[in-house]
């Protein structure tokens, strides 16, 4: 339910001893609401508050007109928040500062598969032509991440990395036999670059991991926490980047969007790794070809990726430049220390959300170097690095 088809409510109403209050922002259309109970709870006493909603679903669309939320498709719906389409489909504060732990009851038409965040609590449940699907993720994730689609899915058989992290996909039952072929590949790797990067970043973050590849297209792919989807098709490369995102993006989440740099600088440069370690071309031959393919008057390096404003946030730059800062960090301060750092930051940061300060503050920290100069050069000023860092 879009947030923009709130009903007005009676201010003031009580239900079960607790006054309801909703407060309307005119500006951005959307009801915020504000329970007061009565009494007041006593320090250290929980209570349950249950908030009901509904609406009808549409296709809702970002600041760059990109669909995104609940976004209704021909055979049920799939969806995909980044950033704050969370409050396109349920209550929420919409920030990824405040993470939570979700569980799912999602009832569809009989024939249909509903998929969610994590694993399935207890087998489904088919009543008067309706089948009630339950999924649990108990690790904390970023209202962005949460996930439910709807739709013809088949839920395949679970399968595990080697550390023993269950995987599970459900991939849709009509795609052409090209896409089908792609996705098939793609989706075998993934327990082996789980493998590769525990082997690089730490421990899987998570309960579980896996995929949804749905038929119809929002254009992208998304890092849904422990479930990305996929739109159409799942590519390799795509599957590489999106796991990546389990630790950079989803375990730390970005304390500001302006840092976003820090989710998707990583899961490319994670990319860039899992493509040498599959003789695919090395890391540095990745940032080679990055750096030669825009001259130093390219209006390309006019954007400064610590801070790109609101309509930036997903321009190639935070993306590849991202990259490029990490593996000339990588160069900066050694391969020792550079995967340490990586380790770090998710030691300290698990279940959380930072900034670009904290994250340089841990490479000083573990490196013992003062890297002002080399962060200002990378994510603050709006021109071409100097080639210091090319072979």
């Amino acid at each position: 339910m879009s947030a923009t088809e709130v009903p007005a409510p009676a201010p003031g109403e009580v239900v079960d001893g607790a006054a309801y209050w909703q407060v309307q922002d005119d500006a951005a259309r959307v009801w915020e609401l504000t329970i007061q109970p009565r009494p007041k709870i006593p320090q250290g006493q929980s209570v349950q508050v249950v908030v009901n909603y509904g609406g009808t679903t549409t296709r809702p669309r970002d600041i760059e007109n990109a669909l995104y939320g609940w976004v209704t498709t021909r055979d049920g719906a799939m969806v995909a928040n980044e950033p704050d389409g969370a409050m396109t489909w349920f209550p929420v504060n919409d920030h990824q500062t405040d993470k939570a732990t979700y569980t799912y009851s999602i009832t569809v038409p009989e024939g249909k598969t509903a998929v969610a965040n994590g694993l399935q609590s207890k087998p489904p449940n088919t009543r008067k032509g309706k089948t009630t699907w339950f999924w649990t993720a108990p690790d904390p994730q970023a209202s962005y991440l949460a996930f439910a689609s709807v739709g013809d899915f088949q839920i395949r058989p679970t399968y595990y990395s080697s550390s023993g992290v269950p995987i599970v996909d459900a991939v849709d039952s009509k795609l052409s036999a090209s896409a089908l072929a792609t996705t098939n590949a793609s989706l075998a790797r993934q327990a082996a670059m789980i493998d590769f990067y525990e082997s690089k970043f730490g421990p899987y973050p998570f309960n579980s991991f896996g995929a949804l590849v749905d038929n119809d297209s929002v254009g992208y792919a998304l890092e849904n926490q422990t479930r990305p989807v996929y739109s159409s098709r799942a590519s390799e490369g795509t599957v590489a980047h999106e796991l990546a995102h389990m630790w950079f993006g989803d375990a730390v989440s970005p304390r500001r969007w302006q840092d976003i740099w820090l989710n998707e600088g990583w899961a490319t440069y994670a990319t860039w790794l899992w493509n040498e370690e599959r003789d695919l071309g090395t890391a540095q031959d990745a940032y080679n070809e990055w750096y030669n393919a825009e001259p130093a008057d390219s209006d390309y390096w006019s954007v400064p990726i610590a801070d790109p404003g609101p309509d930036g946030i997903f321009l190639d730059q935070i993306y590849d430049r991202g990259a490029a800062t990490l593996h000339a960090l990588r160069l900066e301060v050694g391969d020792q220390a550079f995967f340490a750092g990586a380790r770090l930051w998710m030691q300290r940061y698990d279940n959380s959300a930072a900034t670009s300060e904290d994250f340089q503050a841990v490479f000083e920290e573990v490196s013992g170097q003062d890297l002002d100069g080399f962060f200002d050069t990378w994510l603050h000023e709006p021109a071409k690095p100097p080639a210091t860092w090319t072979t």
